[in-house]
């Protein structure tokens, strides 16, 4: 993939909102694909508000950046960890019930 010319992958950070300005300003970006967050439930019970401000805010400048540059599509990859600990199958009509601040932040996006 590295190889493709239609792709470049950038190292950075979510909250780094003059380097999500730069990347929405160097391309045409027709939709976001958000995948972004800082993952794991243990190390989340020890750091909340870490977890927070990458995963909440983060995608708060990621969605300022999508609005500032008029870009109307988005798809968001939330986790099965806002369920707590239901088993079995899942769907987004089933009461959130998220135990970790990793889950809280998940389901606050």
């Amino acid at each position: 993939m590295r190889k493709n010319p239609l792709f470049e992958f950038v190292t950075g950070d979510i909250r780094d909102n003059v380097l999500l300005d730069s990347i929405f300003s160097k391309y045409k970006i027709d939709f976001v694909i958000h995948l972004t967050a800082k993952a794991g439930v243990r190390n989340s019970i020890s750091n909340p508000q870490e977890y927070f401000d990458v995963n909440v805010n983060g995608s708060i400048c990621l969605l300022e950046a999508r609005r500032k540059h008029n870009v109307k599509n988005i798809v968001f990859a939330s986790s099965s960890s806002v369920y707590g600990n239901k088993t079995g199958e899942m769907f987004e009509t089933d009461c959130a019930n998220p135990i970790s601040p990793y889950a809280v932040s998940k389901r606050t996006n």
